[in-house]
């Protein structure tokens, strides 16, 4: 049953909005095809500036694709269902520790959630009140004239028709394309920052259990154990090893994503920043550039959460009354630690671990494209 207590509230929310809840597949599929001829066409008429502005357009249109496929897949979807189901439980127990544990993660995803959508939207509909006010102010200027010159749009968009003729359908399809992208990239970077903070929620809940694992005891012998503290351990070990194998799931189901998303993203970057220094539509590409690292280091801050919120899991065992207990629990607990020294982690292909530093690499990357381009412009 909904509560306002669920991770994935909101997210469900954006996700059924855009209509891709339900694996409906729902991709911007011509949009990003436009782009992509319109980039040639400029590049080829050495429209350096144009191909620059259409660059990033493109770049973030075609991750966004990705990821929205990705998050329909049947084994993300399957994850996420499993997560939900888990979340069920943490209720049903009607522990207060673990639930304010839960509470805690919940309203700390909600607050991602709606930034990054208001973020979103304030970018998507900055950039129709740009299209909307520049086609009034064309047509304002050239009110009885039969002008030949090319007619605003929010975006430099390909058509395989007049754009010039059919101006105000152009303007209508750029519009609702506008809006379906903001919601669509505000619903995917909530879906898959939802399933990390999930990890990492499990993680505290787990480290609370095995800090405390004395106020938790399995009193069923199903484990055919006579000491009651290595029975409740054994129960810990199991959700721990049902964690890794759902960040694994989860990891294997990413790395590609965003080893692409880790390449591209310093040229992301750069392209945007080019455009402030040009000084075309400033505000405009100050929230784009906002919004883009925005995504970026909540994304890489909620991976490197998780690898350090599972090595914490030594500490949590260290911080319990081990001292009290048998040597065989003593043993276990030696064991478990060792184990824990191997923390999860989302992974960036050969470039290791997605960390907060990755995310900051990125941004000094860009400043040396930003450098190295304004030298050869000069």
């Amino acid at each position: 049953m909904a509560t306002e207590k669920e991770l994935f509230k909101s997210v469900k929310f954006l996700m059924i909005a855009g209509g891709i809840w339900r694996l409906q597949t729902a991709t911007s599929s011509t949009l990003i095809a436009s782009l992509i001829v319109e980039f040639i066409v400029r590049y080829r008429a050495n429209n350096m500036e144009g191909a620059i502005e259409n660059l990033s357009k493109t770049i973030f249109g075609i991750l966004l694709v990705l990821k929205l496929l990705l998050c329909q897949t049947n084994k993300f979807v399957n994850l996420t269902r499993s997560a939900i189901k888990e979340e069920e439980g943490v209720f049903e127990k009607k522990d207060k520790a673990i639930q304010t544990i839960y509470k805690s993660h919940v309203r700390y995803c909600s607050k991602i959630t709606y930034t990054v959508a208001v973020y979103s939207f304030l970018l998507g509909g900055y950039l129709i009140e740009i299209g909307i006010t520049n086609s009034y102010l064309f047509y304002k200027a050239h009110k009885g004239f039969n002008v030949s010159l090319e007619k605003p749009l929010p975006m430099p968009l390909w058509y395989p028709f007049d754009r010039n003729k059919y101006h105000v359908w152009a303007l209508v399809y750029q519009i609702v394309e506008v809006f379906l992208t903001a919601l669509y990239s505000g619903s995917v970077q909530a879906f898959t920052n939802a399933a990390i903070i999930f990890v990492r929620s499990q993680l505290k809940i787990l480290q609370h259990h095995l800090a405390n694992f004395d106020a938790y005891p399995v009193t069923d012998e199903f484990l055919e154990v006579d000491d009651v503290g290595l029975r409740t351990l054994k129960v810990f070990v199991r959700s721990h090893h049902k964690l890794i194998i759902w960040m694994d799931d989860l990891d294997n189901s990413f790395k590609e994503l965003l080893l692409i998303e880790y390449i591209v993203s310093s040229l992301l970057l750069a392209a945007v920043i080019m455009q402030i220094f040009a000084g075309k539509d400033a505000v405009y590409h100050t929230i784009y550039l906002i919004l883009i690292f925005l995504q970026l280091v909540v994304l890489a801050w909620n991976a490197d959460q998780v690898k350090e919120q599972s090595a914490n899991l030594a500490n949590a065992l260290y911080n319990s009354s081990w001292y009290e207990h048998s040597q065989q629990v003593k043993v276990f607990i030696h064991v478990m630690m060792m184990r824990c020294q191997k923390p999860l982690t989302l992974s960036i292909g050969p470039f290791g671990a997605m960390t907060a530093d990755a995310a900051l690499s990125r941004a000094k990357l860009a400043y040396s494209y930003v450098s190295l381009m304004s030298g050869n412009s000069q």
